[in-house]
């Protein structure tokens, strides 16, 4: 991939990422203070191509995480996503984690990131 810019992840064959998060005033433990955490996925295009409410640690965005994340191997689901939208090599998808957090101070926090697939897919 050329037009990738040098810090984005880049997925292949599978994707899984979870959220380490809680709120400062309940302590240090995964999920303390937080109610919740929606994640989603968008494509290229802007669809969404996932959505997830998590409410136990571990927020993974495929659900899991007693212990581990379910990972999403694209082979395993006739390369698609979970929406059935085909997977497709290009940068600009982007994850986007918003939490509900106990403390309305902290309540709507958000962290999102950019990625690329990179792979035998067809181009965005």
């Amino acid at each position: 991939m050329t037009d990738q810019p040098p810090d984005e992840p880049v997925f292949n064959q599978q994707i899984v990422f979870r959220l380490f998060v809680y709120g400062p005033n309940f302590g240090n433990n995964d999920g303390a203070g937080i109610n919740s955490v929606n994640m989603q996925i968008t494509n290229l295009r802007g669809q969404v191509v996932q959505s997830r409410t998590e409410q136990n640690a571990a927020y993974c965005v495929f659900g899991g995480g007693e212990p581990d994340c379910t990972i999403w191997k694209f082979a395993e689901h006739n390369r698609q996503g979970p929406d059935g939208t085909p997977v497709c090599t290009g940068s600009g998808y982007q994850a986007v984690m918003t939490v509900d957090a106990t403390d309305d101070n902290n309540d709507g926090a958000l962290w999102q990131f950019n990625f690329a697939i990179d792979g035998d897919y067809s181009p965005c």
